[in-house]
């Protein structure tokens, strides 16, 4: 976690990881915004705390913020995350969130 953007993974089920919002999370409106857009989306989401070690090997890992909104992680420590480019979940969910901004006029 950043002090302005919060980590994500996605395993190797799917499932969607983000740690839960408590005095050491940023719980902003990109966050609450995407959790509301991974439910409509159908994507399962898990919060709990997950290591450097397991987003090193996870299928995919982003960051999300309020100026970034969803940004795709490649590589960590210069180790690529599943194959080295963004993934289609962080893709989608980019596409999902670039959307409903757009639709909005500002960030959900």
């Amino acid at each position: 976690e950043g002090t302005s953007s919060n980590a994500w993974i996605v395993t190797s089920a799917g499932e969607v990881v983000t740690r839960q919002a408590d005095a050491g999370i940023l719980n902003g409106v990109t966050r609450l915004g995407l959790i509301g857009l991974l439910q409509r989306q159908g994507l399962r989401l898990v919060e709990r705390p997950f290591s450097v070690a397991e987003a090193k090997s996870a299928r995919e890992a982003f960051l999300t913020s309020t100026t970034n909104f969803v940004l795709p992680v490649v590589s960590i420590d210069g180790a690529p995350i599943g194959n080295g480019h963004p993934g289609s979940i962080t893709r989608q969910l980019r596409q999902a969130y670039d959307a409903y901004v757009a639709a909005q006029g500002a960030a959900p």
